[in-house]
């Protein structure tokens, strides 16, 4: 039986019945044999075992597999010891285990064959590419579920549910025609979520990358983000934002087209689209009730009243309020479906013994691709604008929550006042109460360090790793192209692309841990980053078992190759090294190259190479490929190149 290192301790019970009765002529003594059946194993395991061999005397227990080979002999054994079984097993398994890696010898050099030197290290490589397997949809909400994810994912097994928003035709048509009116307005979405919306929104935001109009666009913001609602009526005479709905619609149509980019007829569509908004109904209201100049609000600061009821603010402050999204992004939440929405959360969360659901879990649920249209999947440059305001809302909760709860993570034991005196700490600015951000917190100071410290810990234990693997998303692979719409790209749809590459990232894993394609891995580190081009990507420091390290050229042969593929005989890798493998043209081709150094002109990757004919160890521990001139040459971009 495999037995593997570090497994936990798995406890079962064993039910025992008598089969048989045999005489040794020898001793003249009765045994028994027992078959024991393990309660909690899988099937894999279950047909491994074979019989409990048990003398009455209670001399020894010895456990067969399908091999009829001995694993473990456990000696002075009672028939009650049968119940901790299992326990034992495991100890002794880790002791062979161990044994099995002292008597292990190092992995033999690798065969070259000279009959076809290019080919000994695309040997396995599947033929086509691996697609995720079909799963199916969520049974309570009916969202599309990718592999790996787990089901709880988009509704918690049913336990949230929320009314779906139909989209106007109109908006609907905008969002998805691909006339000139459909793509103007596609491409000018934030433009006209702005010009409607009734709060605005303060941020400090790349304008280099936010008003890109060609490449790929991406949405940065740095700091907080602020969405201020304005007073009712403007003082300079100049309506903005929610004023605009206090006048009748030809008037706010006049003030709208003085912005520049702003179509008539996409701003008609709009308008009439809004008319059925709840709060634009309220505002219209209020425009009803005429002059307000002699109206005011008191607050009532009477000594004989609850002052914490009716309290006067005393500074400036800043508050939240649940709708300020729907403020904010007007045409991303066109009708209010709250109180369509209360009556169902109160229902479908009985088994929680609540009728709320957090923030997270509300926008897991509206973030979800189900059959129907979807208007904020639809947003493109708006979604990500949306993304980015949503995980900010996210991550300010999770702080206020630390804040708050300061006492109960004992911050105080971290830093105080008595240990910044007795530091020497004399500046007023360090001096005070701190808030304390745990471990927990992902991304804070102690979650990184306990990170980097577990990551040293491993290569104290296992030794340094031998391998530095990076996974990066493609846009092209199928999972992703086959959900977009015909108009949409990758960069439009950037829940899609995570979601895909969270499952992609998921079975490498498995292919890397459980299957072992590239030798069996004691410890693992990675990383995962996203690049300002909307896509992300994983780096892996794997630290191979002692049989399985990679310690002469020709094993750093068998699993990595720097040269160009023969397209005759390889013409599918051919094809995919050449579309995604080739750094460059850089150099004295191309010296506008982002990788060129401008006081040194020189690429900071070290491109070009060198042509080698053998692997060789490097000095500062990395390998110097082999790079052979082959003859093998390949036009990129008006240039040729070839293995360096």
């Amino acid at each position: 039986m495999r037995v593997r290192p570090k497994e936990s301790v798995r406890t079962c019970k064993f039910i025992s019945r008598r089969v048989s009765t045999t005489r040794k002529a020898a001793t003249n003594k009765k045994r028994h044999i027992l078959n024991a059946t393990p309660v909690g194993f899988s099937k894999q395991q279950l047909h491994r075992f074979r019989s409990v061999v048990m003398s009455r005397s209670g001399v020894n227990i010895t456990l067969f597999c399908n091999r009829r080979r001995t694993l473990t002999d456990i000696t002075n054994a009672t028939p009650t010891s049968v119940l901790d079984f299992a326990q034992r097993k495991s100890i002794k398994n880790r002791i062979a285990y161990q044994r099995r890696k002292e008597r292990s010898s190092p992995t033999t050099p690798i065969e070259i064959s000279q009959e076809d030197p290019y080919n000994f290290v695309y040997n396995g490589i599947p033929k086509e590419h691996r697609v995720l397997k079909v799963q199916k949809p969520c049974v309570y909400c009916g969202a599309k579920r990718f592999q790996f994810e787990f089901p709880t994912f988009c509704c918690m097994d049913g336990k949230t549910k929320l009314a779906h928003s139909s989209i106007p035709e109109e908006l609907l048509n905008l969002f998805t025609s691909r006339n000139e009116l459909g793509r103007t307005f596609r491409q000018m979405i934030r433009c006209y979520n702005n010009n409607f919306s009734f709060a605005s929104m303060g941020v400090n935001y790349d304008k280099t990358l936010t008003n890109m109009t060609s490449g790929v666009y991406t949405f940065c913001v740095n700091g907080g983000v602020y969405h201020r609602i304005v007073q009712l009526f403007p003082r300079d005479g100049i309506p903005r934002y929610l004023q605009l709905y206090f006048y009748d619609a030809d008037y706010e149509m006049s003030h709208r087209l003085q912005r520049k980019n702003i179509n008539k007829e996409i701003a008609k569509k709009l308008i009439r689209v809004l008319a059925t908004n709840p709060y634009m109904k309220t505002f219209r209201r209020l425009a009803d009730l005429g002059p307000l100049d002699n109206y005011k609000v008191t607050l009532n600061a009477s000594v004989e009243l609850d002052q914490t009821v009716y309290n006067r603010p005393t500074t400036s402050e800043s508050g939240w309020h649940y709708n300020i999204p729907r403020h904010g992004f007007p045409i991303n939440n066109i009708i209010n479906d709250d109180e369509e929405c209360d009556e169902d959360l109160e229902d479908s969360n009985t088994k929680t013994g609540r009728n709320t659901i957090s923030m997270r879990e509300y926008y897991c649920y509206k973030f979800q691709i189900r059959s129907t249209y979807n208007v904020i999947l639809l947003g493109g440059r708006l979604l990500q604008q949306f993304v980015v305001d949503i995980y900010i809302k996210l991550e300010t909760s999770r702080l206020e929550f630390c804040r708050k709860n300061q006492s109960k993570i004992r911050a105080d034991l971290y830093q105080g006042l008595v240990d910044c005196v007795n530091a020497g700490e004399v500046r007023p600015t360090m001096i005070g109460q701190r808030v304390v951000l745990p471990a927990s917190f992902i991304g804070g100071p102690r979650d990184m360090r306990r990170r980097f410290l577990d990551a040293m810990t491993l290569v104290q234990d296992d030794g340094k790793p031998g391998i530095f693997l990076t996974m990066t998303c493609n846009p092209n692979w199928p999972e992703i192209k086959n959900e977009l719409l015909p108009w949409q790209t990758a960069q439009d749809r950037p829940d899609l692309v995570s979601r895909v590459f969270h499952a992609k990232l998921e079975d490498l894993k498995k292919q890397l841990f459980k299957k072992h394609i590239l030798g069996v891995v004691g410890a693992h580190v990675y990383v995962i980053e996203f690049q300002k081009r909307g896509l992300p990507h994983a780096h892996f420091l794997l630290i191979m078992m002692p049989p399985h390290k990679l310690t002469n050229a020709d094993q750093y042969d068998k699993i990595v190759c720097a040269e160009i593929p023969d397209p005759k005989r390889h013409p599918k890798m051919h094809e995919l090294v050449v579309s995604h493998m080739i750094h460059g043209p850089c150099g004295n081709l191309n010296s506008d190259c982002p990788c060129m150094n401008n006081a040194q002109k020189k690429c900071r990757f070290r491109y070009p190479r060198q042509l080698n004919e053998t692997t060789l160890q490097g000095n500062d521990s990395y390998p110097v490929y082999r790079r052979r001139d082959n003859g093998i040459e390949v036009e990129i971009r008006d240039h040729k190149m070839d293995n360096r």
